[in-house]
């Protein structure tokens, strides 16, 4: 199992190369918010209204078409030359749900 210390470790070694880069993290690894708090990713989307959301269909699947819900959060006020710094949530919709 990775440690969530090695995952930040590598973003701030590729951010002070200049390094673009999307990376899966663990739902409770944690971010800095634009606010500059440390926050749960699964708590900094639990927060957001449901308009926030936008439901997207991953295609057709067994049994039926797959949906899932996603958003994207600013975790950095600052931008620099740029380059922007968002956490991206999918989360699975069920089938039922989305009709």
């Amino acid at each position: 199992m990775r440690s969530t210390r090695q995952v930040k470790h590598l973003r701030i070694w590729l951010e002070q190369r200049g390094v673009g880069y999307v990376m899966a993290t663990w739902v409770n690894d944690t971010v800095i918010t634009a606010g500059r708090r440390e926050v749960r990713v699964d708590q900094l989307f639990a927060a957001l209204p449901r308009q926030a959301q936008k439901r997207l269909s991953g295609g057709m699947g067994f049994p039926g078409e797959r949906f899932s819900d996603w958003a994207r959060v600013v975790i950095r006020p600052v931008w620099e030359d740029g380059v922007g710094h968002w956490v991206l949530a999918r989360r699975s919709v069920k089938v039922d749900a989305a009709r």
